[in-house]
C-alpha cells in the first residue's frame, strides 16, 4: 500500500486544494461568553444545534453599532484520524434578520476552549430569510496550527458576535451552525504522484500521475458541488504499469463557483478506494457597479447583478465609517440601505463566499 503524495496547482482563475472531509458536524454545546464592550447577550443558545427554525436570539438597545457577547458553540464530535494533517476549516452559519438590521461583528475559531485572534467577519449583514453563509475554506486554518487532537477536542468550535446596523426593531437570530474539516490521511493501492487541474476554455482538465500499479481495474472521475454528494463524470482504464503513468480527463460542463473532484479507484477484486478531494473555485471576472450615478435620494439605486446571485453590500462615508449594509439577490439595492444617505458614498460588494466583486463610490443628491 502506497501513501499518497499530494501536489498543489494554482492559477489565475481557479484554485486547487486537496483534502479528505469530516463533517459537516453540528455543535452539541453552546453558551453566552462575555465580550468587552457588548450591550447584550444571547438567549436559547442550544437552538443552534440543528436547522429547525428554532433560534438562538439576542437583545440589543437602540444605537447603530451596539454589539452582542459571543455565542460560543463547541462539542462538534469530530473523529479525525490520528496523525492526519489538518488543511482547512469551514464554518457555516444559518441566520437571518427579517428586519434587515443585524450584521456580523466577530466570527472567530475556538481552539482548546480559547477564542482565536483571526477575524473572519467582514461586517456583512444578516440575510432577511434563513440561509447559510460560509466562513473559511478548505485551505484555511484560521491563523492556527492544528493537530487531530485539537479538532477532536470537545472544546473545538466557533464564537460569533452580532451587531445592530441601525435603529428600529431588530430580529437577528441564528438557526444552525455547522463545521466541516478538511484533512489529509490517504492510503491508496497505487502511488498517486499528483492530481491537479486547469481551465481549458470552458472545460476543466484534470491530470494525474501514478506509479506502482498492479491488479487494478479502472478510475471513475466524480464531481460534487457541496463536497458531500458526488456524481460520476466518466471512467478511465488503469494501465497496470509500475512505471510512470499519466492520465487526463476533461469535465466539459463545469459548474459555476465551487466544485469538488475525486478519483474512485477500483481494484480487480472489486475493492474501492477514493483519492483526496480536489476543490476548484472559478473566480468571477465580473465587476459590480451601482447606477444611476448620481442618484436622487428618493429614487431607486440599482446594481449590476444579471445572474441574480447573492451580493453582500456595504456603504461607507469618506472616513471609513459603515453607514449601512445589506444583501440583495436582485439588481436593486434594498430600500432601507438608502435611508439617510447623502453626498459621496463609498461601497464594497462581496459574493456569498466573501470574494470582493466591486469597490467604488456614487453620489446621493
Amino acid at each position: 500500500m502506497k501513501k499518497i503524495l499530494l501536489s498543489l496547482f494554482t492559477g489565475l482563475l481557479y484554485q486547487f486544494t486537496y483534502a479528505q472531509i469530516a463533517g459537516p458536524n453540528s455543535g452539541a454545546t453552546s453558551a453566552n461568553v462575555a465580550l468587552a464592550g457588548s450591550s447584550g447577550g444571547w438567549l436559547n443558545t442550544g437552538n443552534v444545534a440543528s436547522s429547525n427554525n428554532v433560534y438562538a436570539t439576542f437583545t440589543l438597545p437602540a444605537g447603530a453599532g451596539n454589539f452582542t457577547d459571543y455565542i460560543q458553540i463547541t462539542g462538534f464530535g469530530f473523529t479525525v484520524p490520528l496523525g492526519a494533517t489538518i488543511d482547512g476549516i469551514v464554518v457555516e452559519i444559518e441566520r437571518s434578520d427579517p428586519n434587515g438590521r443585524t450584521a456580523d461583528n466577530r466570527i472567530r475559531i475556538v481552539k482548546n476552549g480559547a477564542i482565536g485572534a483571526q477575524e473572519k467577519s467582514s461586517g456583512a449583514g444578516y440575510p432577511t430569510t434563513d440561509s447559510y453563509q460560509t466562513f473559511g475554506n478548505s485551505g484555511d486554518g484560521w491563523g492556527e496550527t492544528w493537530t487531530d487532537a485539537d479538532i477532536n477536542s470537545p472544546n473545538f468550535g466557533v464564537a460569533i458576535s452580532a451587531r445592530r446596523t441601525s435603529n428600529g426593531t431588530i430580529n437577528g437570530r441564528i438557526d444552525h451552525v455547522r463545521i466541516t474539516v478538511y484533512y489529509n490521511f490517504v492510503v491508496l493501492p497505487l502511488e498517486l504522484l499528483s492530481f491537479d487541474g486547469k481551465q481549458k476554455g470552458k472545460a476543466v482538465q484534470l491530470n494525474w500521475s501514478t506509479t506502482d500499479e498492479s491488479n487494478m481495474s479502472h478510475f471513475e472521475i466524480e464531481r460534487s458541488t457541496n463536497a458531500r454528494d458526488f456524481e460520476k463524470l466518466g471512467t478511465l482504464p488503469i494501465n497496470n504499469s509500475n512505471s510512470l503513468n499519466n492520465y487526463s480527463f476533461e469535465d466539459i460542463a463545469p459548474v459555476k463557483g465551487n466544485q469538488f473532484y475525486r478519483l474512485k479507484i477500483t481494484e480487480n477484486t472489486g475493492k474501492i478506494t477514493y483519492s483526496s478531494v480536489a476543490k476548484i473555485n472559478f473566480k468571477s471576472d465580473k465587476v459590480i457597479s451601482f447606477y444611476p450615478n448620481p442618484v436622487q435620494s428618493n429614487t431607486a439605486l440599482f446594481i449590476t447583478n444579471t445572474d441574480g446571485e447573492q451580493i453582500n453590500i456595504q456603504f461607507y462615508n469618506a472616513t471609513g465609517k459603515l453607514l449601512a449594509s445589506g444583501i440583495t439577490n436582485s439588481n436593486k439595492v434594498p430600500a432601507q440601505m438608502m435611508m439617510g444617505l447623502k453626498g459621496m458614498v463609498y461601497y464594497r460588494a462581496f459574493n456569498k463566499n466573501g470574494d470582493i466583486l466591486g469597490l467604488g463610490s456614487f453620489i446621493v443628491q
